[in-house]
């Protein structure tokens, strides 16, 4: 890789001459600053360069930076490839968006970088949950898959992003069920939701279902473009049940015109709150593995030059596409939840510092709601008696009482106890120091 040597004015502007044009496709620069012979920070993403690891006010140098986005990472004082930098564990392949929008899979035990369905620039590490995919076949669309009252197609590359094939429905008449796989063995109460990626012509429409009942149907309309879709979280009331597609109204009121064509790609029936990423299956159901990232012990630490005393750190991320329970964002834990610092997102869709002591909190600073599927940045700051957090640079807040915990693993995106954030982390940095509220709520905007 080429090297070039460049200067910050006094605004933190960086100049860097270059005698010959950037290579295509060489998307960083590493800038480097003579403070204890450390590399100081960090300029990621080309073209939307941003520094990343020195703290903005007192240039406290991070002990540790994981940017997952910018393709990253700095441990034990020096730059290090993501294997020398994290642990990660997934006991199946997972899918993700690449850089050019287009569906891929990771296999076991590697780290997903999610572009988003749009392609571009990364969101960050894909970290979510175990779940399973009900239907069979959702690539071939074969057994398992039928239909009333409409034609089907398998249409061979006919996804948005060119790797799977879709199914082309006709709609000929209202009978219900236009196209349709039926699944067994749930239970009732379960809560499930149906989605997948559709195409139509702009303004038409299509009603999706998580089962034949009224309450599981939602109207989409088409975009003429390929969108994603969901159903409402449905609580069954069968054990059979139905995912499809119909021009049916199972409200009572009129049907939809017959005459539409549209397509359906990676389709999906989950036990769940909320969608995940898309799961492909064959001939059973098929089920992703959880996403676990974590570091340590080290020595005894949660990482190389951890001081137990006081610890600051901003991560950025993006939620969840909906809520149930806890997600944890980020977690230093003793090996059980009696010990702990975390940063999460609690039942009601607020994101919470939260720190532990033999099972006692010493603070929960809320820091209000974060809507679903929202990229958002907090920095928190834990010591004896000086507690505080700031989330996309609003005012901190502070707890100046409690104690600190003993720990020793890093966990993102998961907790010891297995609550997964199911969202993404863009980057996470951790300072051994207090850093001042202020620094806080500028490292946050």
């Amino acid at each position: 890789m080429a090297t070039y040597t460049g200067t910050a004015d006094a605004s933190g502007n960086w100049s860097i001459p270059v005698t010959t044009p950037l290579a295509l496709g060489e998307r960083s620069v590493r800038a480097r600053q003579a403070l204890n012979g450390v590399d100081f920070g960090a300029l990621s993403s080309s073209f939307a360069m941003q520094v990343a690891v020195a703290s903005p006010l007192t240039g406290t140098v991070s002990a540790l930076h994981l940017d997952a986005a910018g393709g990253m990472w700095f441990r034990d004082g020096a730059w290090a490839d993501q294997a020398d930098t994290i642990d990660f564990a997934r006991g199946s392949a997972a899918t993700y968006f690449d850089a050019a929008g287009d569906l891929q899979s990771a296999a076991d035990n590697v780290l997903r970088v999610d572009y988003g369905a749009g392609g571009g620039t990364a969101v960050g590490a894909l970290l979510e949950g175990a779940r399973t995919n009900r239907l069979i076949n959702t690539s071939t669309f074969s057994s398992g898959w039928s239909g009333n009252g409409s034609t089907r197609t398998v249409i061979d590359d006919g996804a948005f992003d060119g790797n799977a094939d879709a199914l082309r429905v006709d709609i000929l008449s209202n009978t219900g069920l236009n196209t349709f796989q039926q699944i067994g063995s749930f239970t009732i109460g379960q809560v499930v939701r149906a989605s997948a990626w559709v195409k139509g012509a702009v303004g038409e429409q299509i009603y999706f279902l998580s089962d034949d009942k009224d309450g599981a149907q939602v109207l989409v309309t088409f975009t003429g473009e390929w969108q994603f879709i969901s159903t409402p979280a449905y609580a069954l009331t069968v054990t059979d049940v139905y995912f499809g597609f119909e021009i049916y109204n199972r409200a009572g009121g009129a049907a939809l015109p017959t005459g539409i064509t549209f397509d359906i790609c990676y389709p999906q029936y989950e036990v769940a709150a909320f969608p995940s990423s898309y799961i492909e299956s064959g001939g059973t159901a098929a089920t992703r593995a959880a996403d676990v990232l974590s570091i340590g012990p080290v020595g005894g630490l949660p990482f190389e030059g951890y001081d137990a005393a006081e610890i600051s750190g901003v991560v950025a991320f993006r939620t969840a596409p909906g809520q149930s329970g806890n997600q944890v964002l980020w977690q230093i834990d003793d090996g059980s939840e009696d010990d702990r610092l975390r940063i999460v997102r609690d039942a009601s869709g607020d994101l919470r510092f939260i720190v532990t002591v033999g099972g006692v909190e010493q603070c929960n600073l809320d820091l209000g709601a974060v809507a679903d599927s929202t990229d958002g940045r907090i920095a928190f700051r834990a010591a004896a008696g000086s507690f505080a957090a700031s989330l996309d640079g609003g005012a901190a807040v502070t707890d100046g009482a409690g104690t600190m915990p003993t720990v020793t693993t890093t966990r993102i995106g998961n907790s010891y106890a297995g609550e997964e954030w199911f969202g993404h982390v863009a980057s996470a940095t951790l300072y051994a120091a207090a850093l001042a509220d202020a620094e806080l709520v500028e490292m946050a905007s």
